[in-house]
């Protein structure tokens, strides 16, 4: 795999998250913020003093509009079930660049898609049980 370097100033690393008992329902956008490091790397990201969150992030309206479109598109695209969450790099001149989909992301009431929820105002528990209601509606595919 090749990838083109994204140059200029600080890269804001974001994620955008969705899950739906139906209708597939796109949550605030979360950025993380390197404390200890120039760039969030994986010595940052282990380290709960090495970040910190902002959701929703603050985002002009076209990047967060691009990033909601390509985070649900991805969803779609690869058939995702239940939830999901996108990565992207944001440039200071809003260029968005999509990095990758986890198709499972971390479920612990302190990880992102339980911050993300509750930013949009949903409890964790109903985070949980619309992501269980999504066996109903779309079945078990191994």
């Amino acid at each position: 795999m090749v990838h083109r370097t994204v140059q200029g100033g600080h890269r804001r690393h974001l994620r955008r998250a969705g899950a739906g008992d139906g209708a597939l329902v796109t949550l605030p956008p979360l950025e993380t913020l390197p404390t200890t490091a120039e760039f969030y790397d994986y010595k940052a990201k282990r380290n709960p003093a090495g970040h910190r969150y902002r959701c929703p992030a603050q985002l002009p309206g076209a990047a967060l509009a691009t990033i909601s479109r390509a985070a649900v598109r991805a969803h779609q695209l690869l058939n995702c079930s239940g939830y999901s969450r996108s990565d992207f790099l944001v440039t200071p001149v809003g260029e968005v660049h999509w990095l990758e989909i986890n198709t499972l992301p971390g479920l612990s009431t302190h990880g992102n898609l339980a911050t993300m929820a509750a930013a949009a105002g949903i409890s964790y528990d109903r985070l949980i049980a619309t992501i269980l209601a999504t066996v109903h509606t779309d079945g078990y595919r191994p």
